[in-house]
């Protein structure tokens, strides 16, 4: 993992095209929003699964309803940002909804599961080896993180690598101002190299320990220093 860049986004073509979409959908074309539905729904259900634990009609239901309100609320729209940020911005807003009725997840155990039921549903498909390889690594990498972090920092973390959002664009699903966002990433990226360096390193840091560890000297090949702009 790269340190956050204020430019790393979607590739423009997938933007573009979601953007054509969305307006059209905007427009009235049904086709056009259940193309959006088709392409965001399995990237949404990996995104929500891990905050809902073994309750899996809870990630129909949310995943459902998130695009229910996108839906209803395309007239809200504004193209200047991606339909992914917007998406997952009401995404985002669902589970801390539901976080506020519902009883706390066990937040590492709940990844667990969620990845592998991804991996069950997706190493069929993944072909060569290599890409299987790729596959496993990064799921080790986002356990450990699950295991690492806490709720927010690693919902930032996978917003701005795993779906690839910009800092705003995370900043603005989240509902933190850029400087929170980047600070967040930039601690959250130095804690999971010190516990990729150090298998004795479990649990997310407590509130009060959270600004005193140190990174370890050691690295991982995913994650190479850059200066955060």
């Amino acid at each position: 993992m790269n340190e956050p860049t204020a430019e790393h986004a979607f590739p423009d073509t997938q933007r573009e095209r979601d953007q054509q979409l969305a307006l059209a959908a905007q427009a009235g074309d049904r086709d056009a929003f259940a193309s959006l539905v088709r392409y965001y729904e399995p990237r949404l259900r990996r995104f929500l699964r891990p905050h809902v634990g073994r309750r899996s009609h809870d990630v129909d239901d949310l995943v459902q309803e998130a695009f229910l309100r996108a839906w209803r609320n395309l007239a809200r729209y504004d193209e200047r940002w991606a339909f992914s940020t917007w998406l997952f911005t009401i995404a985002t807003r669902l589970v801390i909804d539901r976080r506020r009725r519902r009883d706390p997840v066990d937040w590492p155990a709940a990844w667990e599961q969620a990845t592998a039921a991804h991996a069950t549903t997706t190493a069929a498909d993944d072909g060569p080896l290599h890409r299987l390889i790729d596959h496993e690594q990064s799921q080790r990498l986002w356990h450990k993180a699950a295991q690492l972090l806490t709720r927010e920092p690693f919902t930032m973390l996978w917003l701005f690598y795993a779906e690839q959002l910009s800092v705003a664009e995370v900043a603005h699903a989240v509902g933190r101002t850029r400087t929170n966002v980047k600070v967040q990433l930039h601690r959250a990226r130095q804690r999971l190299k010190q516990g990729l360096a150090d298998p004795s390193v479990h649990h997310a840091p407590t509130a009060a320990a959270k600004s005193n560890g140190r990174p370890h000297s050691g690295d991982h090949p995913c994650l190479h220093p850059a200066p955060i702009v």
